[in-house]
């Protein structure tokens, strides 16, 4: 995954580990690598830079079960459906702050987090 290949990418050129070309489906994260100021490199912390080039976007479809938890969910009215936001709240491997750093307005993503740290569709309305 994304991950594994900034991972590979920030080891050590020495590092039996390290690959030069990788691809990965999201941004880097701020713990992985630091942007430049020309916006495309960056720098992991052990100071190997990485150029980022933007080959294509990932795609994503979502399928739930008719009737089901998830179904009832986007088909009420307080919900009627996802948007983008709310997407990346539910599938990406970011922290809370780093959503909200990223503009993310975790309060009307999911305005019923219980706050137990379990994304659940029950979260998603009030």
């Amino acid at each position: 995954g994304s991950s594994e290949g900034a991972r590979r990418l920030c080891a050590p050129r020495t590092d039996e580990a390290h690959v030069d070309i990788a691809g990965m489906s999201r941004d880097w994260r701020p713990d992985e690598a630091v942007r430049l100021d020309d916006g495309y490199t960056f720098e992991c912390s052990s100071k190997v830079r990485v150029t980022r080039i933007v080959v294509g976007i990932d795609g994503l479809t979502v399928f739930v079960k008719k009737d089901g938890a998830a179904h009832k969910c986007l088909a009420s009215p307080g919900v009627g459906g996802l948007t983008l936001a709310q997407l990346r709240w539910m599938f990406t491997d970011w922290s809370r702050a780093e959503l909200e750093q990223d503009g993310v307005d975790l309060g009307s993503v999911a305005p019923a987090d219980d706050g137990d740290g379990i994304k659940e569709w029950s979260d998603l309305s009030p």
